[in-house]
């Protein structure tokens, strides 16, 4: 039977969730939360459009709760949600506030909720097969690059850092597994001749010895999507610009085509079916928030543009 879920949010990702979810066989799509009056030309036939989350905790059919919403309000609508007993998945960044999002891994340890946070090329089958055999090799990792962004958007309300940045540093503390002991960040115009936009480098540093150079931000001239790591022993590398890739040593690794949203949103449906009560990628969203924290903190008024 399919998991009956409702999404809060239908801005530009939320309607990719909605269109996604309700192609796929193992979530129902019951409602979905906007006071736009357009969304009803997006939802599917049997999907309610209800203007207010309040509303939800009145469906008890319902079983999760996709969360599309601006970053400042991730945590107060999750915790509304997680109280009550329904598990939640929230989009990138967990918050822009890392006491906020302690107390909601509190929160979800209390009820024993179940929470995925959408840092999306986590879920890439071609990043899932470099990181599973990156996992196999016994020498330790030595660098990470990582390069992530885009021409725009621009005039988002959430600044530039908090938009672009969760995308390389979840994959970058996902495959370290620990916390950098060292940062740095500094910014540079953009690559577009109108000064659009702007990027970020950020250089991290490891217990371990091992560091991380991440470029990233709304001002390349096309979209960016790339990872290098360097073991002792190998070369590994994943892309997804043209065509997503993924090769040890310059040789393939096999993966899937499926979409990383299908992806994730069917990982979410099966955590509910199984009573999933993990705090995984609870606690790595807050790993996240806690670094870009202290890099805006760095990096003053940069961070805001």
């Amino acid at each position: 039977m399919a998991t009956s879920i409702a999404v809060v949010g239908a801005g530009s990702w939320g309607r990719k969730i909605i269109q996604t979810a309700s192609a796929l066989e193992c979530l129902d799509l019951k409602y979905v939360v906007s006071s736009n009056p357009e969304t009803a030309d997006y939802i599917p036939a049997g999907c309610q459009q209800l203007p207010d989350v309040s509303h939800l905790l009145e469906k008890p059919e319902l079983q999760g709760v996709v969360l599309a919403t601006p970053p400042e309000l991730h945590v107060p609508q999750a915790r509304i949600f997680l109280e009550a007993g329904l598990p939640c998945m929230i989009e990138k960044p967990l918050s822009m506030n890392s006491k906020e999002a302690l107390g909601l891994i509190q929160i979800a340890k209390n009820n024993r909720s179940f929470v995925l946070v959408d840092h999306i090329y986590l879920y890439h089958p071609a990043y899932e097969a470099l990181k599973s055999e990156i996992m196999k090799d016994t020498s330790p990792v030595i660098d990470i690059c990582s390069e992530g962004g885009a021409n725009g958007p621009y005039g988002r309300a959430t600044p530039v850092l908090w938009d672009w940045l969760p995308h390389d540093l979840s994959i970058v503390l996902d495959l370290m597994g620990a916390d950098p002991v060292g940062h740095s960040i500094a910014s540079r115009p953009s690559e577009n001749q109108d000064g659009s936009g702007i990027i970020y480098d950020v250089k991290l540093e490891f217990g371990s010895g091992a560091t991380a150079s991440i470029v990233t931000g709304n001002g390349f001239l096309r979209r960016r999507r790339k990872l290098t790591v360097e073991t002792q022993d190998h070369y590994w590398r994943f892309a997804d610009e043209n065509s997503p890739q993924a090769s040890c040593d310059s040789l393939p690794l096999a993966f899937c085509d499926e979409k990383p949203l299908a992806r994730i949103l069917t990982r979410f449906a099966s955590g509910i079916e199984e009573k999933s009560q993990t705090c995984r990628d609870l606690e790595l969203g807050h790993r996240v928030v806690l670094v870009i924290e202290k890099l805006a903190e760095q990096c003053g008024n940069i961070a805001t543009h």
